[in-house]
């Protein structure tokens, strides 16, 4: 039952530094909870997710994802089907949404388990909580760990997957049933990306002679028997009921948006990982290429060289993962979330170094450093919070609209105090101030008061902001408009230039399903038009007929809605945005 490697190897940590385990795990709970619920799906990806989640809580169908009575076909079907499930069993407790959201939550549970997990398997007891510190003070991470989206579910599997390659060299047997069970995980949340960047790592690890083995290869075989059904399943289903779907998921959506023959792709502006890169990864990059530098630097001195050494497995899935980045054509920041799982092992020898020559210089400098940034942070969103409590900003001298476009203060009866989550902030603000003295104690510490500071101002701005924010990024509002506007003897409403989370807000708040005028023909039947342009664009020619409604969601600068009666025979219209 040992790890790769032993206490008393350069690669594991001190006594002097270790890191209580109720701490990191009570650290782990203020960093993932909070933001899981209490406001409405957000734009872009929410939005869109919560109409396919609906979909199959209202028909149980889990094979064709459907949005606002179109089928979706982006992604598998995983994360909807467990935001259903859970959305349905806290129905009683919850609005469906944060039953929904707490999906992420679960799916992040997982990562951070399994973070923990392989740390300790690769550099031995105790430092499992010092990956599992770094990953979380990723600063790209915090949001995108707390939305309704499927990347978590991919995340998970591979996190599980990664925790499945390091224990295969010890215990093939569950090695390789975790490994085939990320693997499946995360085709079932995202389509063939999982499958082949693990199967690229696997394939390239025999490289290496610790690899080169048949406990190894037992591991694979049990790995991929355990990950068939995960892979055939839904594929085979889908395809056996609409061929033309399996063809629309599996060559659009997998290849078409890699090679960015889809429309779907978005082009990949010219160093855009590079710069991502930079702030998405927080400080793990830097802590990563500093653990391979001393590693490098190990091998020119006196101290001997570990035959078998923990960076390979993560060194091997960062290239694997860096090579498809740069390759895709499509670019988002989130794409690079499962790159910090291999990062932030990698970073994890530059905190927990044993060898006092290894370790950086006194702590207690950068300690102060780090109390008076985040306490600076904390303090402006408390202050500017009493701001709004006092009505200062409704008197027009103080403008923050400019601040962000979901920076919008709710109606006076919207109320921005609320007991519970009043109370939360100010137990985690004396928990930052009692814990002022142990941040510069060693640098297992330093992280961790990193990682803290960074929970400390989302946790701010999820219980003391989170009315602003989730009134200026909420369509509950403009949905309740338009509603209150439709005649009731409408049998339909069309619409034109609609977007996704628009049609499913539609369908969740308002319980319309719109039929756009793009897809002809169900159109035709409907005498109302709901048509979505940006702000300052001119509707040329113009809609025949008055505009019943027109609006937007109020944190929204940039697109405008307008409610038309709909002739189709007398209708013309602008030409259909990409």
């Amino acid at each position: 039952m040992m790890p790769f490697l032993r206490l008393g190897s350069p690669w594991t940590g001190s006594n002097k530094g270790f890191l209580s385990g109720w701490l990191i795990g009570l650290l782990a709970l203020a960093w993932l909870l909070p933001g899981l619920v209490g406001h409405d799906p957000w734009k872009p990806d929410e939005a869109y997710s919560m109409g396919l989640i609906l979909h199959i809580l209202e028909s149980g169908d889990w094979v064709v994802p459907t949005l606002g009575g179109e089928p979706f076909m982006e992604k598998p079907p995983l994360y909807y089907l467990t935001a259903a499930g859970l959305a349905r069993a806290l129905s009683a407790f919850l609005p469906l949404h944060d039953g929904a959201r707490l999906t992420s939550g679960l799916y992040m549970g997982i990562v951070l388990l399994c973070m923990a997990m392989t740390g300790r398997e690769l550099y031995g007891k105790g430092n499992g909580r010092i990956s599992l510190v770094i990953l979380m003070g990723c600063i790209g991470l915090v949001p995108l760990a707390h939305q309704m989206i499927t990347d978590t579910a991919l995340l998970a599997g591979f996190g599980t997957a990664l925790y499945g390659l390091t224990l295969s060299r010890r215990r093939p047997i569950p090695g390789g049933l975790l490994l085939g069970l990320g693997v499946g995980m995360g085709f079932l949340a995202k389509g063939l990306l999982a499958p082949l960047v693990m199967g690229c790592v696997a394939s390239l690890l025999p490289l290496f002679p610790e690899w080169r083995n048949r406990r190894f290869a037992l591991s694979l075989t049990i790995a991929l028997l355990a990950a068939l059904p995960w892979l055939t399943i839904w594929p085979i289903t889908l395809y056996h009921r609409h061929p033309d779907l399996f063809n629309v998921w599996f060559w659009e959506n997998n290849y078409g948006r890699f090679f960015g023959s889809s429309a779907l792709a978005t082009s990949q502006e010219p160093g855009y990982y590079l710069k991502a890169l930079l702030w998405f990864t927080g400080p793990a990059l830097p802590l990563a290429l500093l653990s391979l530098w001393r590693y490098g630097n190990r091998g020119k001195g006196n101290s001997p060289a570990d035959p078998c050494p923990p960076w390979r497995l993560p060194v091997v899935m960062a290239g694997v993962l860096l090579v498809t980045l740069f390759a895709s054509a499509a670019t988002r920041s989130l794409y690079i979330l499962p790159l910090l799982l291999p990062v932030s092992l990698l970073a994890t020898p530059a905190i927990a170094g044993r060898d006092p020559s290894l370790l950086p210089p006194p702590h207690r400098y950068w300690g102060k450093v780090l109390f008076t940034l985040f306490s600076g942070l904390g303090l402006l969103i408390w202050l500017v919070w009493l701001l709004a409590i006092g009505r200062v900003f409704a008197s027009g001298h103080w403008d923050i609209g400019g601040f962000a476009e979901s920076f919008v203060l709710p109606e006076p009866e919207g109320g921005l105090f609320h007991g519970p989550t009043f109370a939360l902030a100010v137990a985690a603000s004396v928990a930052w101030i009692l814990g002022r003295g142990h941040i510069g104690r060693s640098a297992p510490h330093l992280m961790t008061g990193w990682t803290g500071g960074v929970a400390l101002v989302w946790l701010l701005a999820m219980t003391l902001w989170l009315p602003v924010i989730d009134y200026g990024k909420s369509y509950r509002t403009m949905v309740t408009e338009i509603r209150k506007a439709l005649p009731l003897s409408t049998p339909c409403l069309a619409s034109r230039g609609l977007g996704e989370p628009q049609r499913a807000m539609l369908h969740y708040f308002g319980h319309i399903l719109t039929r756009r005028v793009e897809q002809g023909g169900a159109a035709q039947e409907c005498n109302l038009l709901l048509l979505q342009t940006t702000i300052g664009e001119k509707i040329d020619p113009p809609i025949n007929g008055p505009v019943l409604w027109q609006g937007g969601r109020p944190g929204d600068t940039k697109e405008r809605y307008f409610l038309y009666p709909y002739r189709p025979q007398e209708t013309s219209f602008p030409p259909a945005r990409e």
